[in-house]
């Protein structure tokens, strides 16, 4: 539990330190410009995002991350020189020195060492991933650099009509755990393996990256009405995944970058500003597609080299409504109505087989769809004023039609409160060999909330 001046530990993190913290840094910095003409404003900017793991990566013996495959002193042990990479440099200080360096030949050999009374030693490597007593080759991390690029531009076409077009680059640090996940026990592969199920983390990783397009037309007509049509695409790619590998010892997996995906949509708004009523229309029509749900869904999934394919995401809603209405009522009451509907949730089917457990339809992931979701709320204010006090008085109801919408359901059957004959045949009175209740399958949650009634007062002092 000590650590004594002089004695060697393993600093895991290149802090100098006895310890197993991993301490990344991070720095980002942005810079933008705008351009006016008469006619036109232009928006450049550039903003660049930089990481440091602070951590340790296999590395093959030239010193080069090979954060996939650890390589081994095959015949650590034999000689006075069986170290890790690092360590031969500390002892090189200490007066041993390589008279020569890897001779870069497939051979499996290190070039030779020769100590200070001109004694020289072999030091053979492998990639074996079996290799018992070994100390494995590492390298510490770097820093990882992103440059993204903005532009905005704004161009007037008439009194009541704007162009507008924007292109952005935007890249995200994948999380710490894709980095970190049982790094702690890359000294030991087997360990990893079997204990760690498998899984490791990958400080090689990059930010994952989005270019966004966006492009428009914003129309007045008269002095009431506006609408505006709006395309846009999203195409992502360097996402987080996991790719499986094969050794001695069995599979594992290694977080990587290599997941994509784009989303697709088009945004048209309707909006009147009458003296009594202001109106307003929003309606968004989008696809979106990806080879992964999310970071960690390769992980424990495929594990078969097969072509990767892009499906529909359970994000996706392909149809989004919203209309909201605005007025004021007698005795100074203002009132407001929003209506909104969209698609359901795309979920994936299952099959069955001769009486057995239902089977996830893999091969059409996502191809179904839960119902639409649809909600209708009302509000009321009223504000009242006095010396220096604001009184304000409301309600809000939400689900005025108390519609019963679907948060979640059983794949097997579509539906949130009924499962498959597979799953209820075990559900009826114990003297008939049951052994769960009616209400074992019961799932409220699944239902999104009944209709709700909110009455709220305000007090603001001057």
């Amino acid at each position: 539990g000590r650590w004594d001046k002089g004695e060697k530990f393993t600093d895991a993190n290149n802090n100098g330190q006895w310890d197993e913290f991993r301490v990344p840094e991070e720095f980002s910095a942005y810079f933008q410009n705008t351009f006016e003409v008469p006619w036109m404003v232009i928006n450049v900017g550039i903003r660049i995002d930089a990481v440091d793991y602070n951590t340790k990566i296999w590395s093959d013996p030239n010193g080069n991350y090979s954060p996939t495959k650890p390589w081994f002193w095959q015949d650590c042990g034999k000689d006075l020189l069986c170290d890790s990479h690092d360590d031969i440099r500390s002892e090189n200080a200490d007066g041993y020195h390589v008279s020569d360096t890897w001779d870069g030949e497939d051979n499996g050999e290190w070039d030779t060492f020769t100590d200070e009374n001109g004694d020289t030693f072999s030091e053979i490597t492998t990639d074996n991933f079996g290799t018992h007593g070994s100390k494995v080759f590492f390298e510490y991390s770097d820093w990882l650099y992103k440059i993204s690029p903005r532009l905005g531009v704004s161009h007037v076409i008439t009194d009541g009509a704007t162009f507008t077009f924007n292109y952005g680059m935007y890249h995200q640090t994948p999380v710490y755990e894709n980095i970190y996940l049982n790094t702690s026990r890359q000294a030991n592969p087997q360990e990893l393996i079997v204990q760690g199920d498998g899984f490791l983390g990958n400080a090689t990783m990059s930010a994952s990256r989005t270019q966004s397009y966006e492009f428009g037309f914003n129309i007045q007509v008269g002095q009431n009405w506006a609408y505006s049509v709006m395309g846009w695409v999203k195409d992502m790619d360097q996402l987080s995944t996991a790719k499986t590998y094969r050794s001695m010892l069995g599979e594992y997996q290694v977080a990587s970058n290599g997941d994509y995906g784009v989303a697709r949509g088009i945004d048209i708004t309707l909006e009147n500003q009458g003296q009594k009523v202001n109106t307003m229309i929003q309606y968004t029509y989008s696809k979106a597609k990806a080879n992964g749900e999310y970071d960690n869904a390769a992980f424990g999934g495929q594990y078969v080299d097969a072509p990767a394919q892009q499906f529909l995401m359970p994000f996706d809603r392909t149809h989004d409504l919203t209309l909201s209405f605005y007025t004021f009522l007698p005795f100074g009451i203002n009132a407001s109505l929003v209506g909104f509907y969209q698609s359901g949730f795309p979920y994936t089917g299952t099959y069955e087989k001769g009486g057995e457990e239902p089977v996830s339809d893999v091969f059409n992931k996502y191809a179904k769809r839960s119902p639409a979701f649809k909600q209708v709320d009302i509000s009321f204010s009223k504000y009242i004023a006095i010396k220096d006090v604001k009184l304000s008085l409301g309600m809000n109801i939400f689900n005025v039609l108390n519609i019963k919408n679907v948060n979640n359901l059983y794949n097997e059957t579509g539906e949130p409160d009924r499962r498959s004959e597979y799953f209820m045949k075990e559900v009826k009175l114990p003297e008939l060999g049951g052994t769960k209740s009616r209400s074992y399958y019961d799932a409220p949650w699944y239902f999104s909330k009944p209709r709700e009634i909110n009455v709220f007062i305000r007090i603001d002092y001057k």
